[in-house]
């Protein structure tokens, strides 16, 4: 039992704390805890209250640390949902104080379930009122208070925040890619059950199920909680390969053993890809191949024999205006600056780019370029960077202006060396820029 445990839910509580300092989505994931706390104390466990306590207390310190370390200007005026703040510790607090109640109403008296189920629900509908009213930012997830118009231009592009499938088809399809483990893990739950309800009565048991509960569904909601997914449900498929195993080595003869074995860890392995080839050939092909994620990869794009160019072009640093993902990569490289990279608090950037390369008014374009300080701007053809910069009249934009090679007078292409042309393009705005970046 987990309770026999003596200083796990510290250490849960400070690597819950860790997980969150390193990404602040990870404070979702002791929801699932919480969960689990809360039905062991329903169920009149006489020490979860006092665990779930000691969880808070280490959680909070150690997100208390990271703040005051990291962004201490945070801990008063919490404006940023996507790093640790003042209204993640408010939330810490309270599970402390509410776990600390909850221990001492257990401590004094032996309420029925009934009755513990009511004092958990006044607690927490308290609690989670008062965060609401106190931090209603903290509600709208790690992207609250971005601006609406990056949400529909470009967060809403990124692969990673898509439903792993837009139907049943594909979305099963995805899923045995990504989460294969989960067919396995269900098959074997479902197949053992009946025999062993003893061991699904155990608290680790029941800890990895509400987290397999609440993490599969995120799965498919978005493909980024796909690979936690497929981390839990792998515990369970791990178990069902060691006992395919021993069944091999017990029930099958020496001659086809060994290729038993091996034919069964390498489904187990890699059956999900195999599987997914084999649903790509019965599927019926598109229309179309033409992919319109805009955040494919540049691998095939030289980005680094770009950069090289740029920083041997120029000694002094010029502003560069860009594609979101090349943004990076010449802020690594070279000693120029850039106006956008794909980062939700860059907004003013992004959504710069994006009314420039829509613009249909050049000379609007010139102005704003100047008070901008752009001194060149570069353009890759061949990518998907055109799904960003839908206009009224694609046509008519600025940016297929600059792809058509048909650039105002006010811009001047640079010549690039031959390994480059056609994988990019490169225009000087000749005219002074009026103000500094």
């Amino acid at each position: 039992m987990l309770k026999q445990v003596g200083y796990w839910p510290i250490w849960a509580g400070v690597w819950a704390g860790l997980a969150a300092w390193v990404s602040v989505e990870a404070v979702i994931y002791t929801i699932p805890a919480f969960l689990f706390f809360s039905l062991k104390w329903i169920g009149n466990d006489q020490l979860i209250a006092r665990q779930a306590a000691q969880f808070s207390l280490s959680w909070l310190l150690v997100s208390l640390f990271a703040v005051t370390l990291e962004t201490p200007s945070q801990l008063l005026d919490s404006t940023m949902t996507d790093r640790l703040s003042g209204m993640h510790l408010l939330a810490q607090f309270l599970c402390l104080l509410v776990w600390m109640v909850l221990h001492q109403i257990g401590q004094r008296c032996q309420a029925k379930a009934i009755l513990r189920t009511i004092t958990l629900s006044i607690l927490g509908i308290t609690s989670l009122t008062i965060l609401y009213y106190a931090c209603p930012l903290l509600f709208q997830g790690p992207y609250g208070g971005v601006d609406e118009e990056l949400k529909t231009y470009w967060l809403g592009q990124v692969a990673e925040v898509q439903p792993l499938g837009h139907d049943f088809f594909s979305s099963l399809k995805k899923s045995i890619v990504w989460v294969f483990p989960l067919y396995l893990g269900i098959g074997y739950t479902l197949s053992k059950f009946t025999h062993w309800k003893k061991w699904f009565r155990q608290d680790q048991v029941q800890l990895l199920g509400i987290y397999l509960l609440f993490m599969t569904p995120l799965s498919f909601m978005q493909i980024r909680w796909s690979v936690y997914s497929e981390f839990l449900w792998s515990v369970p498929a791990a178990i069902a390969l060691s006992e395919a195993l021993t069944y091999i080595k017990t029930s099958i003869k020496p001659p086809w053993k060994r290729l038993a074995r091996i034919s069964t860890i390498l489904f187990f392995c890699g059956g999900g890809l195999i599987i997914f080839l084999v649903m790509n050939l019965i599927e019926a092909k598109p229309d179309s191949t033409e992919n319109d994620n805009p955040s494919e990869s540049m691998s095939n794009s030289r980005p680094q024999d770009l950069c090289q160019f740029l920083t041997n072009t120029s000694a002094s640093p010029k502003t560069i205006l860009a594609r979101l993902e090349l943004g990076p990569e010449i802020l690594y490289r070279t000693h120029h600056r850039v106006i956008a990279t794909p980062y939700h608090r860059n907004a003013e950037g992004v959504l710069f780019l994006r009314e420039t390369m829509i613009s249909e008014d050049f000379e609007d374009t010139r102005e704003s370029l100047s008070s901008r300080g752009v001194d060149w701007i570069v353009l890759q053809p061949s990518s998907k960077e055109h799904v960003l910069y839908r206009g009224h009249d694609p046509e008519k934009s600025f940016y297929q202006a600059l792809k058509d090679d048909l650039p105002p007078d006010w811009l001047a292409p640079v010549q690039l060396p031959e390994d480059l042309q056609g994988q990019y393009k490169l225009y000087q705005v000749s005219v002074p820029p009026k103000n500094s970046p």
